[in-house]
């Protein structure tokens, strides 16, 4: 198998299982179904240029590449309208602009499929494209495709450094992996066979949708972008960083072996030899770096099943409900590495949740009638406070989330955790930001699931506990 089948292989598949897994999670949603129409997009331009760079004739070879160009317009155009849409579900420019920006696509991508854009191309002894032969249309072309693609880059610029929390680190991926992936195509797609009339290195492009196909698999895995909610190790992150990290090492190998073989007048053999040397020895210390890099990330985290395990063992050996509550505390925070931990239980006598954190000291803040208490009735799910935007334009809210969310920002609470027995709420984990001021991840909320699934019925039979003998004090003081 040659280097451009491969290369072709590996973009579509991978753009094609990014665009289902996206698309599939949520079908109404027209962030969902931009970015899912990109990728096919995507993966249709790397099949046409493929063909384009292996079919015999000219007349088939100009077909494909007037494909290829078509192709790059629709791309362009839906990931301009995705980063202008994310991270609403709805469109959210007006009707109007939205149907011109639609028509100006369509437009370009008929003309592309013309004369008006590449009119002829010239072969050369042995039947390769040596020479493209533009025509006026590529105007359209360069002020809708290439404005699409600058305007994508600024607007996801825009966002990322408007943004906060989860969507700011979201965006972050978003907009790197744009400058990675359309530098490439730009250089290798169009600016070479356009401007230099060589059009050998166009097999090089489809290399550069990998960069963001990569960075958006892993801010999805890694930061529920697009709120598919898949959970990773540590291993899986490695792997995606490192096949990322190489992909663009040899992208770059690449560029220098074809440079040295045209500058020195290099026989190809030796500038293989050369490029494959370049790899062999850039490996191993581009893979130390992203070990490193990964440890970073996951420095002094013990794995979810050991931790939640070990809050399991040591919370078995008490039955003082304030005893109980401390050790939770300390756990999740060093843990999550959180400012502030606290777990409010009902007294059911006064209708009230407290929280105590030792034996003189009560705080009653969150009362029966609390919005915070009343989001934890109506949602047994965790909630985070980045997330309440998206939950309730799912329409899965109502007054009550908002007003909740409203108390989570007044307390400076950035998650809720309820917790229930017998389906009764009968107490609230609140959780503040990061340390770091970090994003709340996949796995941080899995760990939380998974503590709050294993502490709730022991914290619930420590109240009954302490209920039961608060009673038998009573009555014997009678």
């Amino acid at each position: 198998m040659d280097f451009l089948t491969l290369t072709t292989i590996i973009a579509s598949i991978s753009a094609l299982i990014l665009g289902i897994v996206v698309f599939v999670k949520n079908t109404r949603s027209r962030t969902h179904q931009l970015l899912g129409l990109y990728c096919i997009f995507v993966a249709s331009w790397s099949i046409a240029t493929y063909f384009s760079l292996t079919v015999a004739g000219k007349h088939e070879m100009l077909f494909w590449i007037r494909l290829v160009m078509a192709l790059a317009t629709a791309q362009s155009i839906a990931m301009f309208l995705f980063i202008l849409t994310f991270p609403y579900r709805l469109f959210t420019i007006k009707k109007k602009i939205l149907i011109l920006i639609l028509i100006a696509g369509v437009v370009t991508c008929v003309l592309s499929l013309t004369p008006f854009v590449f009119s002829d191309i010239e072969l050369s002894s042995v039947g390769e494209v040596q020479k493209t032969v533009i025509a006026p249309g590529i105007i359209s072309f360069i002020l809708v495709t290439i404005g699409a693609v600058f305007s994508s880059i600024i607007l996801s610029f825009k966002k990322f450094i408007n943004a906060s929390g989860m969507k700011k680190i979201q965006f972050q991926y978003i907009f790197f992996s744009l400058i990675l992936m359309y530098t490439g195509i730009i250089f290798f797609a169009f600016v070479q066979p356009v401007f230099f009339t060589n059009p050998n290195y166009v097999y090089l492009a489809s290399l550069f949708t990998l960069p963001f196909i990569f960075f958006t698999t892993y801010a999805i895995l890694r930061y529920r972008l697009m709120d598919v909610k898949v959970v990773i190790r540590k291993s899986i992150i490695y792997a995606i960083s490192l096949v990322a990290i190489l992909s663009i090492y040899i992208y770059i190998a690449i560029i220098f072996k074809t440079s040295i073989e045209e500058l020195l007048k290099l026989n190809p053999t030796w500038a293989t030899a050369v490029l494959i040397a370049l790899v062999a020895l850039g490996f191993p210390p581009l893979k130390r770096v992203v070990e490193r890099v990964v440890d970073k990330v996951f420095k002094g985290r013990k794995s979810i099943d050991l931790a939640v395990r070990e809050v399991r063992e040591r919370m078995a050996k008490k039955t003082d409900i304030q005893e109980l509550t401390h050790l939770l505390v300390q756990e999740i925070k060093q843990y999550l590495s959180v400012k502030q931990v606290k777990v409010f239980t009902l007294q059911k006598k006064n209708d009230l949740f407290v929280y105590h954190p030792d034996e003189n000291v009560y705080e009653t803040l969150l009362e029966g009638k609390s919005d915070i208490i009343n989001l934890s009735n109506k949602r047994s799910e965790i909630t985070v406070y980045d997330e309440v935007p998206n939950i309730i334009e799912d329409g899965k809210g109502n007054g009550w989330l908002e007003k909740g969310a409203k108390e989570m920002k007044k307390r400076n609470v950035s998650v809720v955790i309820p917790l229930y027995v017998d389906n009764e709420l009968f107490g609230v984990l609140t959780i503040s930001e990061k340390e770091d001021k970090g994003a709340f991840t996949v796995q941080d909320i899995q760990y939380l699931e998974r503590v709050r699934d294993q502490v709730a019925p022991t914290l619930a039979n420590a109240l009954l506990y302490q209920d039961a003998i608060e009673r038998i004090g009573a009555v014997e003081s009678v």
